[in-house]
């Protein structure tokens, strides 16, 4: 639908005009229109964020159409036999960016599979070469399809920043890789100088109205490891949550001087496995991801960790658990409100393949 907008205000200056409806996948959406050798292009993403998204693209002369698609469409998607067994699927959302030197390039969002036909990180994204044809119209990496190592020329190559490997909570602040769930209660947040000390606000992890006491950071990789390093008074229960959602989550945890593992999914939740005899010092929870698993250990001094267990990714999965988020990996204080836990350290590594 097309409308003229004031660009100060946003106030709507004209009636809607219906002007494409895509090739007939469902939910067509995300509009993008740019201007370019005479042409007006429509671009949007067709079929949900899923197997079959794809990203077609329209044209015309006058910016209120008539548009015309273009006859190769969809121009980016891997919901084909060609595709099928590749590890990226759901490609849409496509937006181009023509470089300093000229050249055409479409960044998109995607996201990786694994376990079968599984995603746990949630929507990527990717980025491709783009040539324009003969016709004017474009033509994605030459064939309209991704790979997760592609061999083009590019610009000169800037090292993105990346969140620090190893944290050890010293300064007054986490970075912006560390979020919440929904508005947190600021005041159950605070750094002693040697810690970040989570204090409980009564509130557990599945909860879906209000904030518990939690920050996380995302998972980034199908192979990784993190460790948190903590202690915790008598009735806090704290510890390392895999979290999808409040109806989907895994977490190692010390309460009373025990570590346990649970899981909660839809309306059940279990409590797998727990150790007795850790005492009151500090205790390092371990979470360890594959494509199947992901693996739950602990240690009393840092160096020795013992596995508790290990439980399937599948359950977690925007196709079991729905939604497309991706998981975070999140420190949490929940249990008797008041009472607190002061975590020291914090390590996410991928684990070389």
């Amino acid at each position: 639908m097309l409308f003229e907008i004031d660009p100060m205000t946003g106030k709507k200056l004209s009636k809607e005009k219906e002007i494409w409806r895509g090739t007939g996948g469902r939910y067509p959406e995300g509009p993008h229109l740019y201007f370019k050798d005479g042409w007006y292009y429509l671009l949007i993403a067709e079929g949900g964020t899923e197997y079959a998204h794809k990203i077609t693209i329209a044209r015309s002369r006058n910016i209120d159409g008539p548009y015309e698609g273009c006859p190769d469409n969809p121009i980016l998607t891997h919901c084909k036999m060609s595709t099928q067994g590749s590890q990226i699927q759901g490609l849409g959302h496509g937006d181009f960016v023509q470089a300093a030197d000229g050249s055409w390039w479409m960044a998109c969002l995607g996201f990786r599979r694994q376990g079968g036909d599984h995603h746990l990180l949630g929507r990527e994204t990717f980025i491709a070469p783009v040539e324009w044809d003969k016709d004017g119209w474009p033509v994605v990496n030459g064939n309209g399809e991704l790979q997760l190592r592609m061999d083009v020329p590019t610009l000169p190559q800037v090292e993105c920043k990346k969140a620090p490997a190893h944290m050890d909570f010293s300064k007054d602040r986490t970075g912006h890789e560390w979020i919440y769930i929904r508005n947190p209660y600021s005041e159950n947040y605070s750094f002693t100088g040697t810690s970040m000390r989570l204090t409980s606000n009564g509130k557990d992890l599945d909860e879906t109205h209000v904030s518990p006491t939690f920050t996380g950071r995302r998972q980034e990789d199908i192979f990784f490891s993190a460790i948190t390093s903590l202690t915790a008074e008598a009735g806090a229960e704290a510890g390392l949550t895999v979290f999808m959602d409040a109806g989907s989550h895994y977490e190692i945890f010390i309460e009373d001087g025990v570590v346990k593992v649970r899981y909660r999914l839809g309306e059940m939740t279990h409590l797998i496995k727990a150790k007795e005899g850790i005492g009151s010092g500090k205790v390092w929870l371990k979470v360890e991801g594959n494509e199947y698993n992901y693996v739950f250990s602990f240690s009393t001094d840092g160096l020795e960790y013992k596995r508790l267990c290990q439980m399937n990714t599948r359950y977690l999965s925007s196709e079991t658990a729905s939604g497309f988020t991706g998981i975070v990996l999140g420190l949490y204080a929940t249990g008797q409100s008041g009472k607190h836990a002061d975590f020291y350290t914090f390590d996410y590594s991928m684990i070389p393949r």
